[in-house]
């Protein structure tokens, strides 16, 4: 709860200060204010079913260290780089292992 209104409080203030337009126009505030919206009606919502549908969004709010930290962004862009090239590794070892349990051994 605490971290709810903390978040809650940025949003707000970053509306403020870059008007709503500019505020809205950055991807990245979309996100932020999604993650503030989805964290305010969880709240809300405390007797509902959907309640731990909601809860998973709050990791969202990991995104955040992201544009403020340019050395994590370059991990994640050489460990997402890396992952694409060792999917087509995966494959061949899929192939591998399909090729094998056809044939029996």
């Amino acid at each position: 709860m605490f971290f709810t209104v903390v978040f809650t409080f940025e949003m707000c203030l970053k509306i403020i200060g870059y008007g709503c337009i500019s505020y809205l126009g950055d991807g990245f505030n979309v996100s932020d204010c999604l993650v503030v919206t989805l964290g305010l009606v969880e709240y809300m919502m405390i007797e509902s079913k959907m309640l731990s549908v909601l809860r998973g969004f709050r990791i969202l709010r990991i995104f955040k260290l992201f544009k403020r930290t340019p050395n994590l962004q370059h991990l994640v862009h050489t460990l997402l780089r890396a992952a694409t090239d060792a999917s087509g590794l995966g494959l061949i070892i899929l192939i591998f292992i399909l090729t094998n349990s056809l044939m029996g051994k």
